[in-house]
């Protein structure tokens, strides 16, 4: 099976410049765990609910964090024809 025929079109997309709390709240509004961070129109990296609760677990204030902030992963792109065991 290729991966594309796994995958949604319809990723949820924040900026680096957003604040956490923007972006926590998109995702639990859209229902998703995560988040492509989108710069000068090219995914960038990604971030996750895990991310954000991790980031309130600390203390830390959502409210004047940026999701650059708070993400540690890269994207790898792969191709969409790519068999999902590879």
């Amino acid at each position: 099976m290729e991966i594309e025929a796994l995958v949604s079109r319809a990723a949820l997309t924040v900026k680096p410049t957003d604040l956490l709390r923007k972006a926590a709240v998109a995702m639990m509004e859209r229902g998703v765990g995560s988040a492509v961070v989108v710069s000068d129109g090219k995914p960038t990296g990604i971030i996750t609910d895990r991310d954000a609760l991790r980031i309130i677990a600390r203390g830390d204030d959502i409210d004047k964090l940026q999701v650059a902030d708070c993400i540690k992963r890269t994207l790898k792109p792969v191709r969409g024809t790519l068999d999902l065991a590879e």
